[in-house]
């Protein structure tokens, strides 16, 4: 960080508060009947005010809880919400093929398609038709990638309430109420040391 500022040093202060509080917390897995794969991704819009780009994330889960996750900065600002999602898709896409991979290698095979679960409904619109729209031809082909695995079958999306996409842990700062349900959606919780 180039210049630093009070805000820089009170978000640091809060997150070695929350590491202090959360030191016996780790993924716990439970012996669950389905055995799915399932994705969640989100992002939000310029979310850094400075660069106008956003903060993609996205989770995969595996029976009781989180196996894959990321969070990162897009490289360029997008002009809208759907443009930004899509991309942030694309890269939930991309971690789905690679993991079906994995879980085939060993001997996991996933047997349907996989579903992403977003929160904006335009996006779904545009990987079923990406000619829906004419704001959408300056999106760069290699995003259409999402399109292809819907034809295929190899996944599927489904729209998800914002009140259960928990990918956004990982972008959007939350309450306290919000996060916490988050966090034990993705198999994060505490686990005493003995």
């Amino acid at each position: 960080m180039q210049k630093p500022c009070e805000g820089h040093w009170s978000a640091a202060k809060r997150v070695l508060k929350y590491l202090k509080g959360t030191q016996d917390f780790g993924l716990k897995y439970t012996q669950v009947g389905d055995f799915s794969l399932i994705g969640y991704s989100d992002s939000d819009f310029n979310g850094d005010k400075e660069t106008g780009v956003s903060t993609s994330g996205y989770t995969m889960s595996l029976g009781s809880g989180a196996v894959s996750w990321r969070s990162c900065t897009q490289s360029v600002p997008e002009d809208s919400t759907t443009e930004e999602e899509y991309v942030a898709e694309t890269e939930a896409t991309k971690e789905i093929l690679w993991l079906r991979k994995i879980l085939e290698d060993l001997q996991m095979k996933q047997m349907h398609s996989t579903p992403l679960m977003i929160d904006n409904t335009s996006v779904i619109k545009l990987a079923k038709n990406p000619k829906f729209h004419d704001r959408t031809k300056n999106i760069n082909t290699k995003y259409h990638l999402i399109q292809h695995h819907v034809e295929a079958k190899t996944i599927h999306l489904r729209h998800c309430s914002t009140n259960e996409q928990t990918v956004e842990i990982f972008t959007k700062a939350l309450g306290r109420e919000k996060f916490e349900k988050f966090r034990t959606m993705l198999g994060l919780t505490n686990i005493p040391s003995d």
